[in-house]
């Protein structure tokens, strides 16, 4: 009974070690590299996730509309199980959902979808609370890019384009 309690012990701390929070940098997991950058306003500091990238979504190099002085389309004509968005987020940072309340802390998300609504890209921005590892915003993008989401739009808008972008997706804990 003593060894067991000793090998749960190592186990349980190892993998308390194991999950360390993310800090700047560029990293490697499953062949997808995440880059970190901190970014402070004076107000607040941000933490943002890049997932194959070291830019966000909207500064991408996407390629332009098919006409040249299309309007960009509007966020209100960009639909999206935001409930299923918010369900996968919560669920995946569940244990760390007090803290993060007491925190005031909140996870913006900035998705770009092709033009046939499935999910292109997805940007994290981290507000408050930097208590989160890689491994959790990988399986955030994971599930997000699994399939469920699915955007459909309204408007003319997005005609003109073969990517759209929507930034500033909140998620409060």
């Amino acid at each position: 009974m003593k060894t067991l309690i000793y090998i749960l012990l190592i186990s349980l701390s190892y993998s308390c070690w194991a999950q360390k929070p993310l800090k700047v940098g560029r990293y490697e997991l499953d062949g997808k590299t995440f880059v970190v950058k901190k970014f402070n306003n004076g107000v607040r500091t941000r933490l943002s996730i890049f997932v194959g990238t070291e830019v966000e979504p909207q500064n991408k190099s996407y390629p332009p509309p098919k006409n040249k002085y299309a309007s960009p389309p509007v966020k209100r004509d960009i639909h999206f199980d935001t409930a299923l968005v918010k369900e996968i987020v919560l669920k995946t940072l569940g244990k760390k959902r007090a803290r993060f309340k007491e925190k005031k802390a909140f996870l913006s998300l900035s998705l770009t979808f092709k033009k046939d609504g499935k999910l292109e890209d997805a940007f994290y921005a981290l507000y408050n609370d930097f208590n989160v590892t890689l491994e959790e915003i990988a399986d955030i993008d994971k599930k997000l890019k699994a399939g469920a989401i699915k955007a459909t739009f309204t408007g003319i808008e997005y005609l003109d384009y073969q990517f759209i972008h929507y930034n500033g997706f909140d998620v409060f804990f």
